[in-house]
């Protein structure tokens, strides 16, 4: 999920920050960054909107169908 963490850092937002946006503590961004917590397809797609991404993205990505 490095481009979940790559669309953070291009937008400025800190872990808190992008925690507070989805109403989660700081840790949970920092352990789905670092692949230590997995997303429920839920939680995935409000990490996107929050971040202002498409979901779509991530799924290509994992499929292999596009670079970022």
């Amino acid at each position: 999920m490095a481009w979940l963490k790559k669309a953070r850092l291009d937008l400025g937002l800190t872990v808190r920050q992008l925690g507070e946006l989805l109403d989660e503590p700081f840790q949970f961004v920092s352990k789905v960054e670092k692949g230590q917590r997995n997303l429920s397809v839920h939680e995935y797609v409000q990490y996107c909107e929050a971040l202002g991404e498409n979901s779509q993205t991530g799924l290509d990505l994992l499929c292999g169908n596009k670079q970022r």
